[in-house]
């Protein structure tokens, strides 16, 4: 397990390992591993990078960052009233907890 910081932290993490993964949630790792899959020699978690966390938009475009919780963007006020349907459905992603 290791938890990076930083982007470029997590790229040389990756890149020095070949069987390394990434998560930012993990939930579905476990079952992953027990249907057969290799298991990972390091994971890797995204939810410590910062700027892998949220939404942002600039000149009507927008910005997910990949370690960005679905519950975020059911619940920023922006995101959903210019995403409505992708706002509905990310609320329907998984339990509370998952999200």
């Amino acid at each position: 397990y290791a938890a990076p910081t930083t982007v470029d932290e997590a790229r040389e993490l990756l890149a020095g390992d070949p069987e390394a993964r990434v998560f930012a949630g993990a939930t579905d790792l476990i079952p992953q591993i027990r249907g057969g899959r290799p298991e990972p020699s390091v994971l890797v978690d995204l939810k410590h990078i910062d700027r892998l966390i949220g939404t942002a938009e600039a000149n009507g475009s927008w910005t997910v960052g990949a370690a960005t919780p679905s519950s975020t963007l059911t619940h920023d006020r922006a995101f959903t009233e210019t995403f409505p349907g992708l706002s509905e459905a990310s609320g329907l992603i998984g339990s509370d907890q998952i999200q």
